[in-house]
């Protein structure tokens, strides 16, 4: 089931993301699939207040503000690196025409 963004500020971090969203505009007949790799199991979500005309979908690596969360950084997905190291992730937003069943009647 679809819910729609609040009507008040929102700026939340949400953890244990599967790496998988849909995102749908009803009125418009769109979708946005979202399939972010591992390491982005969280993700922020921003809408500000009232009706606006956008907001923000974030898939992120760590909760925000992993270094100071206790018991420690690595238990919020903040991944050290030794120098010279690297990480990468995949993140792919795919947009469609949503399936005729899910659009509201005209």
């Amino acid at each position: 089931s679809f819910r729609s963004l609040p009507d008040t500020w929102i700026n939340n971090c949400f953890v244990d993301w599967n790496g998988s969203a849909t995102i749908v505009w009803p009125d418009r007949g769109l979708a946005l699939d979202v399939q972010a790799d591992w390491p982005l199991r969280h993700y922020i979500l921003y809408s500000p207040a009232g009706q606006s005309p956008f907001f923000c979908f974030e898939p992120v690596s760590h909760a925000v503000d992993a270094h100071h969360l206790p018991p420690g950084p690595q238990n919020h997905g903040l991944m050290i690196l030794k120098p010279g190291a690297s990480l990468a992730a995949q993140c792919r937003f795919d947009v469609r025409e949503m399936e005729s069943e899910l659009r509201p009647e005209s």
